[in-house]
């Protein structure tokens, strides 16, 4: 995992553009999903949306 760079960049979950948000192989999500996402039960349905976008990171990165 890379820290945040400074300039604006798109959310790869929420597609909103921030400047506060880490870098997962060279993936922007915002600081609100990270937060979102370490909150959110396995049982709620947003989870379920969580894995769904997180999967494009598999798909570009390998």
């Amino acid at each position: 995992m890379e820290t945040a760079k400074r300039s604006i960049d798109t959310c790869m979950v929420c597609e909103e553009k921030t400047n506060k948000g880490i870098y997962i192989f060279q993936h922007f999500l915002c600081t609100t999903c990270e937060q979102r996402m370490v909150v959110t039960d396995t049982d709620d349905e947003e989870y379920q949306y969580f894995i769904e976008k997180l999967r494009k990171i598999n798909r570009v990165s390998c």
